[in-house]
C-alpha cells in the first residue's frame, strides 16, 4: 500500500488516480501475461515473424504528455484504441540500437520532428527501434497498445559463431604475451595475432548450426501453451490406445536430426527420440484433428504408439481431446 504525506491520499489505489487527474499516464506492463485475447495475439505475431512479441498499455489522460521523448531499443506497433494522439517522431541519434544503448536526451531537446500526425482510434503504427517520438493526447483520454517486437539480432548470432569458435578450439583460448601492457613491440605482436585469430573464426563455425541456433532462441522467446496441462497429466492415468488427444494449435515446434536421434523442439526445451520413430513424430506433428495412439501410422505397434503419445502428453506437447 502507498503512502503519501500529510493530507495526502493514503490508499494505493487512490494514489494511482490522484496521479491521473494530475496528467500522468497509467502504463499496464506486460499486459499479454495477464488478458488470453492480446496473449493469443502476440503468440501469433511471435510464429509469424519468428521473434518475441509483448504488449504494454497506456491510458493518457486528456491533453496530457505520456513518456518524454526517447526512442526504444526494440521495434514496435502502435495500436490506438481510444481517443487520439498527437505524435512527433524525430531524428534519431543512434541507428538501430542494442538494449544497452539507452537515449540521452540533449539539453536542448530532441530538435524539430521530423513527422508529426494524430492517431485515432483503429490506427496501428509501426516504430523501428531507435525512432525518438513523444505523444500528446487530444481533448479526451487516450488509449493505445504497444506491441513489442523482439527479434534475434545478427548481433547475436554472430556472438554465438564467436563462442563456438571458442570452444571448438584452443588457440582461441590462451592468453595474450605476458608484458604485452608496457612493450609497444608485444603490443603489435599481439595485433597481428588477434587479426590472424578474426580472419580464421568463418573457417571455425558453420553458419547453418549457427542460425539454427537462432531459431531455438526465436521459440524459447514464445511462451509456452499449456492450458488444460495439470488436467491432461491427471488423464495420464486412464489414457488408452483409443484416447483422443490433439497436438496444442498454437504451438511451436522443430524437428532436427543429430546423428541417430531426433531432437524435437519446443516451449524452450528438447526431447530427444530415435530416428526410426520419424515417421510417428510426422503424423502427430502434422495432424490437425484428433487422433488416438490406434491412429498413428508407422512401424511401432500399438503398445509403442501409446508410450510415445503419453510422453508427448506428460510433456506438453499433446492434450486430450
Amino acid at each position: 500500500m502507498a503512502a503519501s504525506g500529510p493530507g495526502g491520499p493514503s490508499n494505493g489505489l487512490e494514489v494511482l488516480y490522484d496521479l491521473y487527474r494530475k496528467g500522468s499516464t497509467v502504463v499496464f506492463k506486460f499486459l499479454h501475461e495477464r488478458w488470453e485475447p492480446l496473449g493469443r495475439l502476440c503468440r501469433t505475431l511471435a510464429g509469424e515473424f519468428s521473434a518475441g512479441f509483448q504488449a504494454n498499455a497506456y491510458l493518457t489522460p486528456a491533453g496530457a504528455q505520456g513518456l518524454t521523448s526517447h526512442f526504444d531499443t526494440h521495434d514496435v506497433f502502435v495500436l490506438q484504441v481510444w481517443g487520439s494522439k498527437h505524435w512527433r517522431l524525430y531524428e534519431s541519434p543512434d541507428e538501430l540500437p542494442l538494449h544497452s544503448q539507452h537515449y540521452r536526451r540533449p539539453p536542448e531537446g530532441p530538435g524539430a520532428p521530423v513527422q508529426e500526425f494524430d492517431l485515432k482510434a483503429g490506427d496501428l503504427m509501426y516504430m523501428p527501434r531507435g525512432t525518438v517520438h513523444d505523444a500528446n493526447s487530444n481533448d479526451e483520454a487516450s488509449l493505445h497498445i504497444t506491441l513489442g517486437i523482439l527479434p534475434v539480432l545478427w548481433s547475436t548470432v554472430l556472438k554465438d559463431a564467436l563462442d563456438q569458435a571458442i570452444e571448438s578450439d584452443p588457440k582461441y583460448r590462451g592468453s595474450l604475451p605476458p608484458g604485452f601492457a608496457l612493450d609497444p613491440e608485444l603490443l603489435d605482436r599481439a595485433a597481428g595475432t588477434l587479426a590472424g585469430l578474426l580472419s580464421s573464426v568463418a573457417g571455425e563455425v558453420r553458419p547453418h548450426d549457427v542460425v539454427e541456433r537462432a531459431a531455438s532462441r526465436a521459440l524459447v522467446g514464445r511462451q509456452p501453451v499449456l492450458n488444460g496441462h495439470l488436467l491432461d497429466l491427471e488423464g495420464l492415468r486412464t489414457l488408452g490406445p483409443d484416447t483422443q488427444v490433439l497436438r496444442r494449435a498454437e504451438l511451436l515446434w522443430s524437428l532436427s536430426h543429430e546423428g541417430a536421434s531426433l531432437n524435437l523442439e519446443f516451449h524452450g526445451k528438447v526431447v530427444r527420440f530415435p530416428e526410426r520413430i520419424e515417421p510417428e513424430l510426422r503424423y502427430l506433428l502434422s495432424s490437425e484433428a484428433p487422433f488416438s495412439a490406434r491412429d498413428i501410422t508407422g512401424a511401432l505397434d500399438v503398445e509403442g504408439r501409446l508410450v510415445l503419445v503419453r510422453r508427448l502428453v506428460q510433456e506438453g506437447l499433446l492434450t486430450l481431446g
